[in-house]
């Protein structure tokens, strides 16, 4: 964990209100303080989450504050080819006003939801190139399988998986724990 890092990570789906009903505004801008008020300093977004909304909520709230939160944002799987890495993290960081993001994260591997089977070589070259030009501080993956992990860590270090959890869905432990 980074020194901004809380335990409990903020997350922003519900935010973009896509695909949510009864959410406004006010009500995330409310949570948003009061995670601030509770300690919470990390918070996780993306592009999908309202075609933006969530980021640019995130951004015109926390700006100000960037010194003390943690920022995580994610590349969709429709947009893993090298170009499309740069320009999604480009975009997110102008909707969430800061120079740098703490983490970006693969979303879902290339070929979920219907996208292009994009090698993890042309993505990894593209969250390493963020990497080094100091545009994000962490590489992470989420919703991957243990193949897809060590595909991806053929090129490059990831520095977090974020994989869904539950003790009906639990699917995922099994696969990625084991890893060291």
């Amino acid at each position: 964990m980074t020194s901004n890092q809380s335990t409990i990570i903020f997350g922003t789906w519900q935010a973009g209100k896509k695909h949510w009903v009864g959410i406004n505004d006010a009500h995330i801008r409310d949570s948003i303080a009061a995670s601030l008020d509770y300690g919470i300093t990390s918070f996780d977004t993306a592009p999908v989450y309202g075609d933006g909304l969530a980021e640019t909520i995130l951004g015109d709230m926390l700006h100000h504050k960037r010194d003390q939160i943690e920022l995580i944002s994610k590349v969709s799987p429709h947009r893993l080819e090298f170009q499309e890495v740069i320009q999604s993290c480009e975009e997110s960081l102008v909707r969430l006003k800061t120079q740098t993001l703490d983490m970006l994260c693969v979303h879902w591997p290339a070929g979920s939801y219907g996208s292009e089977h994009v090698p993890w070589e042309d993505t990894m070259r593209a969250f390493l190139s963020l990497k080094e030009s100091g545009k994000i501080k962490r590489i992470g993956l989420s919703n991957v399988s243990h193949e897809q992990l060590n595909q991806a860590m053929r090129w490059g270090t990831v520095d977090a998986i974020q994989n869904p959890f539950s003790l009906f869905w639990n699917h995922f432990e099994h696969h990625i724990r084991p890893i060291r």
